[in-house]
């Protein structure tokens, strides 16, 4: 409703200070984020939903702030693709012509970024030989990017390169496995994760996290 956007926006701006979060009554891994691409995101989906004007300036605004760029590789710390995927899809009238195409053009050259490392690796692996905690993840949601790509301009190696990351996770990889709990050839059975470690059951359809780099590398064949 118009009037809970204009609320929303008002909140947003006279709160703009970034505050982390209060982790001290739990200790886990460095989960800590700032607040800029949430806000992004957030001012994306509600500009969607209701067509406010005033919302649609502040996030052409903010992703002016961000120079319209798109990450090759993002997670939950990041998530500012997820709000230029939802501007630059939009059917909404009122769209900055040519922040539409800044933010366009940035995504197909993040797009064809990824189908170059793609070809580049033995396994046509989208993330090439960055292998990180979770990455595994990294390389499903690089799909969205490309497939936001695929959306403005049919470009078939985004499909394509889409697919190769759908394989490498359930098989065409290192190990010559799945990665994806209860699914494709050789599935993991026992990943490490709190919903297991609190449940003792492994829900299907996870992915896990990943070959660590030295030893996707011995598998691959490479030296050092």
């Amino acid at each position: 409703m118009p009037g809970g956007s204009e609320e929303e926006l008002r909140l947003s701006e006279e709160n703009p200070a970034d505050h982390p979060a209060n982790q001290r009554g739990f200790s886990t891994g460095g989960y800590g984020t700032r607040d800029p691409d949430e806000r992004l995101w957030a001012a994306a989906e509600l500009w969607e939903t209701t067509g406010d004007a005033a919302v649609l300036g502040d996030l052409e605004n903010r992703i002016r702030g961000v120079q319209s760029r798109w990450d090759a590789d993002f997670d939950w710390g990041e998530v500012k693709n997820l709000g230029l995927i939802t501007y630059l899809s939009s059917k909404r009238p009122g769209r900055d012509a040519a922040l539409v195409t800044q933010v366009r053009e940035n995504l197909l050259t993040t797009a064809d970024g990824i189908v170059q490392t793609a070809k580049n690796h033995g396994y046509a692996r989208p993330l090439g030989n960055r292998y990180y905690w979770g990455c595994n993840g990294s390389v499903a949601r690089q799909t969205l990017v490309l497939q936001a790509a695929f959306r403005v301009s049919a470009h078939g190696a985004y499909r394509d390169v889409s697919l190769d990351a759908l394989n490498h996770l359930f098989g065409r990889n290192c190990h010559g496995r799945s990665y994806v709990t209860g699914l494709g050839h050789l599935p993991p059975m026992h990943p490490h994760d709190a919903a297991r470690a609190a449940t003792r059951w492994t829900i299907p359809g996870q992915a896990t996290w990943s070959a660590d780099r030295i030893r996707a590398r011995q598998l691959a064949g490479y030296s050092g």
